[in-house]
This record gives structure tokens, C-alpha cells and sequence, in this order.
């Protein structure tokens, strides 16, 4: 299952080439936070209008100390998207996107197959007979 945070909405604060492999971004302000590591965030140069934008993916999140966090472990352009370079205060949101839909739709409960008349299905995922069937 994907794993996103809500409120999560950055700015860069450091520009960006389409090669990096890290990323520095502002510290949020409330109600907006930092995203939990390991997940995957879209880049957009103008919200609400974007002319271009990427889906990267990070493992680490860390604050530096002095009013921003550097994501690690970016894997750049996504879900057929390309890597670009990116200006500071180019916005980053978390958002499920069709590939984290897939991961998710892929992870869900299996169908159940038919039971038999007068069985019922139990909590540990198995038919069993209806007393006094």
C-alpha cells in the first residue's frame, strides 16, 4: 500500500538539476508537513496551472537544521515523466499517482471464491458449514 501523508506540500529551497539525487526543500508550515520516507512526490512548476512536472521517488527525509529537509535516495522521473531541472520554489505535494494506484489495486484483498449453500464466510478468511445445515 502506498504510503502518503496528508498535508504534505514543499517548496524547493535549493534549485534542482534533472540529474540530482538529492533535493532540499523548505520546511513547511502548519498545517502542511514533511512526508513520511520512502514515498513518492510530484513536482510542479506552477500549482494549479503547471506548464511541466515530474513524479520522483525518495527513500530519507531529513531535517537539516536550519529550516529545510533533504530528501535522499530521489529516483527521478517516474511513471514515464521526465527529469527536468527545477527553480527554487517549484512545489512538491503528495498525491496518489496512477503508478502508487497500480501498487495499491495490486495489494488488495484477493477475491473470494463461491462457497457452498449454507456455508458463511468467518473472519480467518474461510467457509464453514451453517450449524444445522
Amino acid at each position: 500500500m502506498s504510503s502518503n501523508t496528508n498535508f504534505v506540500q514543499l517548496k524547493l529551497a535549493l534549485a534542482a538539476t534533472a540529474a540530482q539525487t538529492t533535493l532540499t526543500v523548505a520546511l513547511p508550515g502548519a498545517p502542511f508537513q514533511l512526508p513520511a520516507a520512502d514515498g513518492t512526490l510530484t513536482l510542479l512548476d506552477v500549482p494549479g496551472a503547471p506548464t511541466k512536472a515530474e513524479i520522483i521517488g525518495y527513500t530519507t527525509v531529513t531535517a537539516n537544521g536550519d529550516g529545510t529537509a533533504t530528501l535522499g535516495g530521489v529516483t527521478r522521473a517516474k511513471e514515464g515523466t521526465t527529469a527536468q531541472a527545477w527553480a527554487v520554489g517549484s512545489s512538491l505535494f503528495q498525491s496518489l499517482t496512477a503508478g502508487g494506484y497500480a501498487a495499491d489495486l495490486a495489494a488488495k484483498e484477493n477475491a473470494i471464491a463461491a462457497g457452498a449453500a449454507g456455508q458463511m464466510w468467518l473472519g480467518n478468511k474461510t467457509w464453514a458449514s451453517v450449524l444445522g445445515q
